[in-house]
């Protein structure tokens, strides 16, 4: 096949099937153009959710008005606007023919995609709550919902994902996060001193976010030393996935 055929959609079907960055479009200027729209639409949840955590609770103002807050929140908030474009992307490449296998990149995306969905539905809901109790019981029953299907996700494709060991050992990490938090709010939950309980989570949520880190720095490093062909999208994605981490780790350091 033609090197200059290689991006036509027309000739898609005749790709190699092993994962490759020829089945996709090259990064352009268009792309990066959408990709600061998509974030400009993300930070839509956790405005609404910040109003009606500061309408409910008005000590929690003065806390998210904390520079470590505001720079979460911001990486966040890019970090959600990266996932909605790969993944609108992933979903608009394939209806246009392109054919490709999903790398470790892009189901951070779409992990990110459920989260944002879950936090815009959250931040809806308490936007118009009346009450912090009735907020905290949507905030306890989504988290377990979502971190239920996050076990489930993570736990296949670390068993089951044709991608090396060195990606899979770090799906496994990312699978046992939901379960290390429930542990430890299970714990918390009974810990009477309020500030143990505390001290119990950011510590637990430091770890998680650290060890995790680590994996996923170690699979990217992997990445670049073999050489492994991926595209610009797994990239964006793992790259925003590790400064997620990053800042959680930061964070809940620094609440300790």
């Amino acid at each position: 096949m033609p090197l200059d055929s290689a991006n036509e959609p027309a000739q898609a079907t005749d790709l190699p099937s092993e994962p490759s960055t020829t089945g996709l479009p090259r990064l352009r200027v268009i792309h990066l153009m959408l990709w600061m729209a998509a974030t400009a639409v993300a930070f839509l949840p956790y405005q609404l959710s910040r109003q009606a955590r500061d309408r409910l609770s008005p000590g929690a103002a003065a806390v998210s008005q904390t520079i470590p807050s505001m720079a979460m929140g911001a990486t966040y908030g890019v970090a959600a606007g990266s996932c909605l474009y790969v993944a609108a992307s992933l979903l608009y490449w394939r209806r246009k023919g392109y054919t490709y296998r999903l790398q470790p990149g892009h189901w951070f995306a779409l992990e990110g995609v459920g989260q944002w969905l879950m936090s815009t539905v959250l931040g809806l809901l308490l936007y118009g709550s009346g009450g912090w109790a009735y907020a905290l019981q949507l905030i306890t029953v989504s988290r377990l919902l979502f971190g239920l299907a996050f076990f489930v996700c993570y736990s296949w494709l670390a068993l089951r994902s044709p991608q090396p060991l060195r990606w899979r050992f770090a799906f496994a990490a990312m699978a046992w996060v939901p379960v290390v938090e429930w542990l430890c709010a299970a714990i918390a939950t009974l810990t009477s001193w309020f500030q143990a309980r505390t001290t119990i989570l950011s510590i637990s949520n430091a770890m998680a976010s650290g060890v995790i880190g680590l994996f996923l720095v170690t699979a990217m490093a992997g990445d670049l030393i073999h050489r492994t062909d991926r595209h610009w999208t797994h990239w964006l994605s793992a790259g925003m996935r590790l400064a997620t981490l990053v800042a959680s780790t930061l964070i809940y350091t620094y609440r300790r």
